[in-house]
């Protein structure tokens, strides 16, 4: 057993940082999420960033959405676990592109977002008393109010860890401050609205999301790539391809290492 744990231990220190490649053939816990309509995200070589590919997100009207997630422990599934949480989280990003032929307002782009839990009874399972939501970077709301046309044709590096967010509760809906960020949500920001949800340091973060629409009236086409998000100094950085490099080594997930580590404890 401790040979295992030691050899456990030594993929987590050269994970650190590390990097996944997402194949169509090997998602690697990544799928599409929250498609509406005819709404698409797919990894595809129209857009390439740094290899042969990225995710397209394609919407034709103003019902569809696309997105594409990136579930490590999704509620109900496994055990909360204290190594990915708000008070935690240091790093959050990605690429994103705009093809010229949208015809969405020339101010939207693809979006990202964290998937949180509050364990309102500290039973680590999520339970009827529990609350669950989004925090949302989109440049409309929290970069951008001015709705300055975005860049098109040309990859964008967004860095949002310590931009503001949006938030959105399960069963409550969105909480329409877009000034708050990651540090004032834990320290109790936010809350002067109907919808707001009192968060924490201690809040769970299960996942990470990237989309596009819905609402966006016309065709929309665009891409991401490079996603990251990491926790205490221990980042993924996900990278879609088409094919991966023949040198693309087996890569585990940080965080369920950190999980599994904690349980063989």
């Amino acid at each position: 057993m401790k040979k295992i744990i030691i050899i456990i231990a030594a993929i987590y220190v050269s994970a650190k940082g590390a990097s996944l490649t997402i194949t169509p053939s090997n998602i690697q816990g990544w799928a599409p999420y929250d498609i509406r309509g005819a709404g698409t995200a797919v990894i595809t070589a129209n857009h390439p960033l740094n290899g042969d590919g990225s995710l397209k997100l394609n919407l034709t009207t103003s019902t569809d959405k696309a997105g594409f997630a990136y579930q490590w422990n999704p509620i109900g599934v496994n055990p909360f676990d204290t190594a990915t949480t708000l008070g935690n989280i240091d790093t959050l990003g990605y690429h994103w592109l705009r093809n010229s032929s949208s015809t969405v307002p020339n101010h939207l782009q693809p979006s990202i977002k964290i998937m949180w839990w509050n364990d309102n009874d500290s039973n680590n399972n999520f339970t009827v008393g529990d609350t669950s939501g989004f925090l949302v970077w989109e440049s409309v709301y929290n970069s951008n109010p001015g709705n300055t046309a975005v860049p098109t044709d040309t990859w964008q590096t967004q860095n949002v860890i310590s931009s503001n967010l949006w938030q959105w509760t399960t069963g409550k809906g969105a909480n329409e401050n877009y000034n708050v960020d990651i540090s004032e949500w834990i320290t109790g920001g936010g809350l002067n609205h109907a919808n707001s949800t009192p968060l924490s340091a201690n809040t769970y973060i299960y996942g990470v999301i990237v989309d596009s629409g819905s609402g966006w009236n016309g065709i929309f086409e665009g891409a991401v790539d490079n996603t990251s998000i990491g926790f205490s100094g221990n980042s993924i950085l996900s990278n879609f391809e088409v094919i991966p490099e023949p040198s693309t080594n087996i890569l585990i997930s940080v965080f369920s290492i950190i999980g599994l580590l904690r349980r063989k404890r």
